[in-house]
């Protein structure tokens, strides 16, 4: 399988793998690319984990292949401009191209999380294999070594592309949607999948709990991140004739979607910038917030209900849950019950349906 064809996914390390990466740093195969080319202790690796869990100089995210644990990429922030990076896959997932895939939408969560100009990399000269990678990821080979290059190390060095210098928290949250989604649509794939959900009874029951803010009928309907059009094709299921717009921040989606759905009506939008152009009767979100913050998710919520004429139905994971999946946003229900009732007394939480999610209703009408 092709480095295309495969679904390659990137979650932020966690507590819980400690013992994961133990066994694959001790893994001979492993061991004999390393710097140290050495076993290494639990004690040590403890110490190792706790400071990249805890210091915000450290990135690391464990690498996911079709669904199967398969490496580590890591970044140390060394000084305000240059971060390095290292990178493994255990020996069944290498010599694929999937390491150079890795490399390429990591190094752009790097930059932007943090507002350096450049990643670095060391890799034994005689690891040729991995030197390949890293120019093929687009790294260049340094001329002057950095004093702290081991020996028999080559440099190499990923500048940040100009453009993208003064990264924001929406450049963050882009990217993440990029690097999550387009693997993903890529498959060629067209379920539940696509875009993310555990299942096709998982995706359709929040479908159903949405539309149950309210009689629809023919109303006008925005979908906000709307994806390849799955609400769509749940709603022409249920006969709806009504003004539909979808719109999502990743092109590619939107381009899958009107495909996929001829006669309804996709775009590119955010909703960080006003248009009035997308006022609707009812405004609805599935699946928003997996890679967002507190802050963005009320922000969001806010501008929805500005665009309502009726009512917002939006959901999220809840932190409620009694687990809660590694690198995905769980939202405290309270807390954003709390905030839409200072944008509207009449709200509804719904925390009936799945033990590990909710639904927020805001109405407009009287009392708001």
């Amino acid at each position: 399988m092709t480095a295309e064809a495969a679904v390659i996914n990137l979650r932020s390390l966690a507590e819980g793998d400690q013992e994961l990466l133990f066994a694959w740093r001790n893994d001979p195969w492993i061991v004999e690319r390393s710097t140290s080319r050495r076993l290494v202790s639990w004690p040590e690796h403890r110490a190792w984990c706790g400071e990249v869990l805890s210091s915000p100089l450290h990135l690391a995210f464990v690498i996911t292949i079709d669904g199967e644990e398969a490496g580590l990429v890591r970044f140390h922030r060394t000084d305000p401009d240059q971060a390095e990076v290292s990178i493994y896959l255990i020996e069944r997932f290498t010599g694929r191209g999937w390491g150079v895939a890795v490399l390429r939408r990591a190094c752009a969560l790097a930059f932007a999380e943090w507002p350096i100009r450049s990643v670095r990399a060391h890799v034994r000269s005689d690891n040729a294999p991995s030197c390949s990678a890293f120019t093929r990821a687009g790294f260049t080979s340094a001329v002057a070594l950095g004093k702290d290059c081991p020996p028999s190390h080559k440099e190499f060095l990923l500048e940040r592309e100009e453009e993208k210098s003064n990264p924001t928290g929406q450049d963050l949250h882009m990217e993440r949607l990029r690097s999550f989604y387009l693997p993903l649509l890529g498959t060629g794939e067209d379920t539940y999948r696509t875009v993310g959900w555990g299942s096709q009874r998982g995706q359709t029951r929040r479908f159903e709990v949405l539309l149950e803010v309210g009689q629809i009928g023919n109303g006008s309907v925005l979908d906000v991140g709307c994806g390849i059009g799955h609400l769509a094709d749940h709603l022409q299921q249920l006969g709806y004739k009504g003004d539909y717009l979808g719109i999502d921040l990743v092109s590619e989606m939107v381009a899958t979607a009107s495909s996929r759905c001829p006669g309804w009506s996709f775009r590119v939008a955010d909703l960080a910038a006003p248009d009035s152009a997308l006022r609707r009767d009812f405004v609805f979100g599935s699946g928003l917030f997996t890679f967002a913050d507190e802050g963005l998710m009320c922000e969001t919520i806010a501008r929805m209900y500005s665009l309502c004429q009726v009512a917002v139905a939006v959901n999220s994971l809840s932190s409620w849950a009694a687990s809660q999946e590694s690198g995905e946003f769980h939202a405290d229900p309270a807390k954003v019950l709390a905030f839409c009732s200072r944008l509207t007394s009449r709200v509804v939480l719904r925390h009936d349906y799945m033990p590990h999610d909710f639904t927020i209703y805001l109405y407009r009408g009287k009392g708001s």
